[in-house]
């Protein structure tokens, strides 16, 4: 608005002097119009100002906090690919197993102690598992 109104101010001191018109008249529009030269200069150094706040805010404490962030957030996955490359092991262990050929009995016991050590392996599963999520739950 105040560029606006200096412009309609400049054209009209253009005009009044083209038109010789009265110099007190062309004096007055002058110097409304230096006055609304002041006033624009003052608006663009305070956006000057506000604009180099923002960038020292930017530059000296947003910066530095989004590098700790990413710092930490990196450590975080790095520590979750260690922790879960045990777990990843694991399953391509299983995969294979699961693409190798089936083993028959060898004794008559298999079918007897079969379910049992298929169950002490689930417990021990459980109880691995539930230390894990303890030992992390401070994330």
């Amino acid at each position: 608005a105040l560029r606006i109104d200096l412009q309609k101010k400049y054209y009209l001191f253009k005009n009044q002097d083209a038109r010789n018109e009265d110099h007190i008249n062309i004096d007055k529009t002058g110097e409304s119009t230096r006055a609304l030269q002041v006033r624009m200069m003052v608006a663009i150094q305070a956006v000057d100002g506000a604009a180099q706040q923002v960038q020292k805010l930017r530059e000296q404490e947003l910066y530095p906090q989004l590098l700790e962030l990413l710092k930490g957030m990196g450590t975080m996955w790095r520590g979750i690919s260690l922790c879960h490359q045990p777990h990843f092991k694991a399953v391509k262990a299983m995969k294979r197993l699961e693409n190798s050929a089936p083993c028959k009995p060898t004794t008559s016991f298999y079918p007897h102690f079969m379910p049992l050590l298929e169950l002490a392996l689930n417990k021990r599963a459980k109880f691995f598992v539930l230390k894990r999520f303890h030992s992390f739950s401070g994330y």
